[in-house]
């Protein structure tokens, strides 16, 4: 991953201005520390754009593989305004299917990046609310990147955690603003996990073991759990 994380700030004008608000999910043979990720581009495995729905999805824009587009069961929760998707209500955002490229690609590499360019309705929203998750149900998960109360929260299945993804790696408490704000969060093979929010690192962990036991069929899924109970609002 040496020309995915790089040293200059990724919040500038000319990034705010031109590009629409994203995640992505990025699987890498190499995680160097850098202390400023820039927006990822290298890599790619998902891309989601958010500016509009094509053929009544959003697509994956990542050119990787089968396109892994999201389906909204509810599209009256959402606009999508200047580029951007709002989600104001409980919607449940996800593959028809399983995302097995995600999934096989990262059982290769033991390594990921889940970068997501995000603005919250609030400050204060539990759960985890998901952001973006690729899981079963409220118990069972891959990874998720979720808001926990005040602070952003990622789960990441391994051999040594729970099915659950526990422990995580989190900011600190009151962290979040209602901000635009670039979330990064990276793993490598040796363990080392790092989560940064507009290029500062704000939380640190060691998660043993591999991706050994992340499930072929499970679901990616934006703005809420797959099974509609975890829900996130705000601005993507």
């Amino acid at each position: 991953m040496k020309s995915q994380l790089r040293s200059r700030n990724p919040l500038s004008a000319s990034i705010h201005l031109t590009l629409p608000l994203l995640i992505s999910l990025v699987i890498v043979r190499s995680s160097p520390a850098a202390d400023r990720p820039a927006r990822v581009t290298d890599g790619l495995v998902v891309l989601y754009t958010f500016d509009r729905l094509e053929n009544g999805v959003i697509p994956d824009r990542s050119g990787v593989g089968d396109p892994v587009p999201l389906r909204i069961d509810k599209p009256q929760g959402v606009r999508f305004r200047n580029g951007r998707m709002i989600v104001s209500s409980s919607v449940t955002i996800a593959s028809d299917g399983p995302a097995r490229k995600v999934i096989q690609a990262a059982k290769r590499t033991n390594e990921l990046t889940v970068e997501a360019w995000l603005r919250p309705l609030e400050s204060q929203q539990t759960g985890p609310a998901r952001i973006f998750s690729l899981s079963h149900d409220t118990g069972q998960r891959n990874f998720t990147l979720g808001q926990d109360s005040g602070r952003y929260d990622v789960r990441l299945r391994t051999t040594s955690t729970s099915d659950n993804g526990t422990p995580s790696t989190a900011g600190p408490e009151d962290s979040i603003s209602t901000s635009l704000t670039h979330v990064v969060f990276t793993r490598a093979a040796d363990g080392a996990t790092q989560l940064f929010a507009d290029g500062k690192k704000i939380g640190a962990n060691t998660i043993a073991g591999d991706f050994g036991k992340w499930n072929d069929e499970f679901r990616l899924s934006i703005a809420n759990e797959v099974t509609g109970d975890r829900p996130w609002l705000g601005e993507l």
